[in-house]
């Protein structure tokens, strides 16, 4: 009954674009219930929406309640056989059968179901609260981003990701993601092949732990949710593409010299530069990136008062490297700072860039659903990104998250003045 959830709670939750990891402070919780809480307390919690006189029942895997209502609460296979339970509320209709049972989230009422880990002799690891998801109407995803971001603040991530529907027609879907290591949340507006968004909560370094215990066996060691060593292999505190560091001076960028060979005066043109205009580097009038001074800066070659793009080696390709540096401010921290990287390589062969590197910084940290060919790597400041989209080929991606939060800000800010002056 509820496999059709599955491949929807599976989403991904360390995957996307820019971010600033910071969003969560502790397990989030949904209508009162946190991740890390054990099976006895959330039984004993019950329904926050129940009225005096219901019979609201919270039912698992294996309980007879499931049974006899017609349930088939059973994980996926190897989830199963290591004993996570999957739970839900169910109440009585009008006709006195069994039913499940919503929750209320903002506006609306969703049919949530909570994963737990398996049963241990360890209080710490034993039946706790590790996964929750609801999959909902897609019309409605704009009513729960505004419900979870009053409740958690601005996403760390906003982005669009290529699905395919149901009807086999292929669009954008919009998808929010908050962050605070090891936890996370995830809601994407449409999944591919499947006429339902997902609302998903989950405890990451417990999952992937799981995931290696269903695969290794029950013999494999469990985790206490929000303890053990992570799970993915994180970035160094630097990071950045040829030498160019996230979070470094624009002076700095500029003093570098071109990493490749090319003929001829190749020089970084940035955003409001003398050539910059000739280079196709500045905001068109009115966007607000370039009201807030954000700078766009790329190598060239220049030849009298013309230029070319001067490509930048990636993975062992030709690639289109843009750097992207924040405002100019008082604030020395922040003013024109690296803050992002994307190199685009159409054409290039995918799995050239992922053995590339995963070479360098190890296995990404995928969580199962994740397609192989949309990678992620990060740390508490920094992501990085390699990502296959068969319409734009190849591309990776560098944030300062740190950086990215504040220029988030500045842009929200005079986003909200311009709107105040129609």
């Amino acid at each position: 009954m509820l496999r059709f959830l599955l491949p929807l709670l599976l989403a991904p939750l360390l995957s996307g674009t820019a971010a600033r990891a910071d969003a969560l402070k502790g397990p989030p919780s949904l209508q009162g219930f946190a991740l890390g809480a054990t099976l006895d307390e959330v039984r004993g919690k019950g329904h926050p929406d129940r009225e005096p006189g219901d019979d609201i029942r919270f039912v698992c895997t294996g309980d007879a309640l499931a049974r006899q209502a017609g349930l088939d609460l059973a994980p996926e296979p190897g989830m199963a056989r290591i004993g996570v339970k999957l739970c839900l509320f169910v109440g009585r209709d009008g006709s006195g059968r069994w039913d499940t049972a919503r929750l209320r989230f903002g506006r609306h009422k969703l049919l949530v179901a909570f994963y737990f880990t398996p049963r241990s002799g360890d209080p710490a690891t034993s039946e706790r609260l590790y996964h929750m998801g609801a999959p909902f109407a897609p019309a409605v995803f704009d009513d729960l981003a505004e419900a979870v971001t009053s409740r958690y603040g601005a996403p760390d991530v906003g982005e669009t990701v290529p699905i395919r529907t149901k009807e086999g027609t292929h669009r954008d879907a919009k998808r929010l993601i908050w962050l605070g290591l090891p936890y996370g949340i995830v809601l994407q507006e449409e999944s591919s092949g499947l006429a339902s968004g997902a609302l998903t909560f989950l405890d990451n370094e417990t999952f992937q732990a799981l995931k290696r215990q269903a695969k290794d066996g029950t013999g494999a060691p469990a985790v206490a949710p929000g303890t053990a060593a992570r799970s993915m292999n994180l970035l160094p505190d630097s990071v950045g593409l040829h030498g160019f560091i996230l979070g470094a001076p624009l002076a700095d960028l500029r003093r570098q010299k071109y990493p490749g060979t090319s003929p001829g005066d190749v020089r970084l043109i940035c955003s409001g530069d003398a050539l910059s205009t000739e280079a196709a580097l500045n905001f068109p009038p009115g966007e607000v990136a370039g009201q807030i001074g954000i700078k766009m800066c790329r190598f060239y070659t220049v030849a009298w008062l013309s230029v070319r793009e001067a490509p930048l080696k990636v993975a062992g390709h030709d690639a289109r490297v843009v750097f992207f540096v924040t405002p100019p401010s008082a604030d020395r921290a922040f003013s024109e700072r690296l803050y992002g990287i994307r190199a685009e390589a159409k054409g290039a062969p995918f799995a050239d860039f992922a053995a590339a590197y995963t070479a360098e910084f190890g296995k990404p940290a995928n969580p199962e659903g994740v397609s192989p060919r949309d990678l992620m790597w990060l740390n508490l400041r920094t992501r990085l990104m390699v990502k296959d989209d068969p319409r734009d080929g190849v591309s990776v991606l560098y944030y300062d998250t740190e950086l990215e939060r504040a220029v988030d800000a500045l842009k929200t800010r005079r986003s909200k003045s311009g709107a105040d002056k129609l």
